[in-house]
This record gives C-alpha cells, sequence and structure tokens, in this order.
C-alpha cells in the first residue's frame, strides 16, 4: 500500500481554505439550479414512498468526528436493516431510487453538509460508524483517509465501485491515500469531471 508521505500542513491548510471558499462561492452562483432540482427531487421521491424524503444517518467525518448525513430516500423500510451498514439488499431500493443512485442525484441533500462544514464536495466518503471501526480494525492504517475534510465524492469513489469487503476498501484506501499525497486543484477538477460524467451517463456508479 502507498505511504502516506508527511504532509506540509501549512500549504495544506492553505489549500483547504481556498478550495472551501470556492465551494461556498460555487455552491452560490448555482444555488437557484440546486433549488429548483431539489424541489423536483423532493416531489418525485415523496410520490415513489410516500413518506419522509430525506434519510439521515450518522457517518463518520474528519478526524473521527460523528455527523448526521443526509440524503434522498432511495429505499424501502426495513426495520431490522436500520443503520446496519452490512445489510444492504438491492431489492429494497426501489426503481427510481436505482436512478438516483446510478446518477449520483440522491447525494444532493449532502450540500448541506458541505455548507455546514461538516464535508467537503471532494474527499474520502465518510462511512457509518459500524462500518468505519470494522474496517479500522481490518486494516491497517485505515485512519489516515480521516485526517482531511471527508467529500461527496472523491477519488477512490470515481475509480472503485462501491464495496462491503476489507479488500475493496483495502484497495479504495489506496486510491484515498493517492489523493491526500496529491492534493491539487488539477486533480479535483479531474475528480470533479470524472463525476459529472457518472451524473449525466449514470455509468461507473458506485
Amino acid at each position: 500500500m502507498e505511504s502516506l508521505k508527511q504532509i506540509n500542513i501549512n500549504v495544506e491548510n492553505k489549500y483547504f481554505f481556498f478550495r472551501r471558499c470556492l465551494e461556498l462561492l460555487s455552491i452560490f452562483l448555482v444555488s437557484p439550479l440546486i433549488l429548483i432540482l431539489f424541489l423536483i427531487l423532493t416531489f418525485i421521491v415523496f410520490i415513489d414512498l410516500r413518506r419522509n424524503i430525506i434519510y439521515k444517518q450518522i457517518r463518520v467525518g474528519m478526524n473521527g468526528k460523528p455527523f448526521t448525513m443526509y440524503k434522498f430516500r432511495t429505499m424501502k423500510e426495513c426495520p431490522k436493516c436500520r443503520n446496519n451498514y452490512f445489510a444492504h439488499q438491492k431489492e429494497r431500493v426501489t426503481k427510481l431510487g436505482d436512478f438516483l443512485r446510478k446518477h449520483k442525484l440522491d447525494e444532493l441533500p449532502q450540500v448541506w453538509n458541505v455548507m455546514k462544514g461538516d464535508m467537503s464536495i471532494i474527499g474520502p466518503r465518510p462511512e457509518m460508524i459500524e462500518a468505519y471501526f470494522y474496517f479500522l480494525n481490518s486494516i491497517p492504517d485505515y485512519s489516515k483517509r480521516k485526517i482531511i475534510p471527508q467529500g461527496i465524492t472523491g477519488w477512490a469513489q470515481v475509480n472503485y465501485n462501491h464495496t462491503l469487503t476489507v479488500e475493496g476498501n483495502s484497495r479504495k484506501l489506496e486510491f484515498d491515500i493517492f489523493y491526500i499525497n496529491n492534493l491539487s486543484l488539477k486533480l479535483d477538477l479531474i475528480i470533479l469531471i470524472k463525476t459529472m460524467k457518472t451524473v449525466f451517463t449514470g455509468n461507473n456508479s458506485e
């Protein structure tokens, strides 16, 4: 596994401050589009599931700090599966939910998490608490993916599919560490372009 280099903290902080300002400015500029899309998706998700449209879930953020993450609901209710990361059942996903997932539209409410400072647009994906401690105890250096802000999308997400296995998450950790070691505006732009391709085509979706 690629080792984590010593990062110049001053440079890192300057870049994250710059990116934070850029993220908030970008959200402000496209806020009318975000609002319209949010209202449309709110309506169709309500028609699809006839219940609460926003799904709230505790995730592990930067430095291991838990926070509440928001998503559009895409699955039918399953009390036994609630808060169980490893009980993902595809048959519970509605047809609309499957479409939203493929095109990453279920992640739109996380714009609020970005505005609150819980997340960044780009970074390692935050996991449920149960999953975090499971992989923390199973994968060496797994905690190192928490030294930077967690993201809606990231280098691991655009290069590797969703996985619940130790082997798969070990591979995704390599992508996360590569990202941390190569932080740059250029790499962030590449991730955004790859993410937008997924949004528009539904291909290579997590």
